[in-house]
């Protein structure tokens, strides 16, 4: 939908896409579309479009991990929510299965970001921390802060050097399994 209110439907070309897990854009106007149908864990990612956009990347070849890399040996893992973070310019999402906060660089670079992948719920720097379920991840374009959902109760809260502290809890007054933030 554009600013004054006119809408476009874009054929992507995502005739096998059929569990579609969100999208984002990034201020460049690249479009990120999260695939998780069971066989294939794609993550496509589109230029601006002048009329049809082309697909100029696709990260992961189905797997269920998180695998730091690029292309082809990359994967992301079972993504739920994706969001671009203006303050670093890269994507952040957050893995369900693997119980991680991931990163994807505008070159296509994956890189574990938050948690160990062990079930728990720890404070800790980086791949100390421990989540449950990572559904989605809200970052802050002003500071660099990443909220993340945590199926824990919990709102989580990343500093831009990888802190992870609860910021509320279903015990706090907060939420019950929060699906996004």
């Amino acid at each position: 939908i554009a600013p004054n209110g006119v809408t476009k439907t874009l054929e992507l070309g995502l005739t096998k896409a059929s569990l579609l897990y969100g999208l984002t854009m990034s201020p460049s106007g690249a479009l990120y579309i999260n695939d998780q149908t069971t066989a294939k864990r794609h993550l496509y990612v589109f230029d601006q479009p002048p009329a049809i956009p082309a697909l100029t990347m696709t990260i992961g070849n189905g797997g269920t991990s998180v695998v730091d890399g690029v292309n082809p040996t990359a994967e992301i893992g079972a993504v739920r929510g994706m969001q671009h973070d203006a303050f670093t310019g890269d994507m952040v999402f957050g893995s369900t299965v693997n119980h991680k906060v991931g990163r994807l660089a505008p070159d296509g670079t994956v890189t574990t970001w938050l948690g160990s992948g062990t079930i728990g719920h720890t404070d800790a720097p980086l791949l100390a921390a421990e989540f449950k379920e990572v559904w989605d991840c809200a970052p802050d374009p002003s500071n660099g802060n990443v909220y993340i959902a945590d199926t824990n109760d919990a709102i989580r809260k990343a500093t831009a050097g990888g802190t992870v502290s609860t910021f509320i809890t279903k015990a706090a007054g907060g939420f019950n399994w929060p699906g996004g933030v």
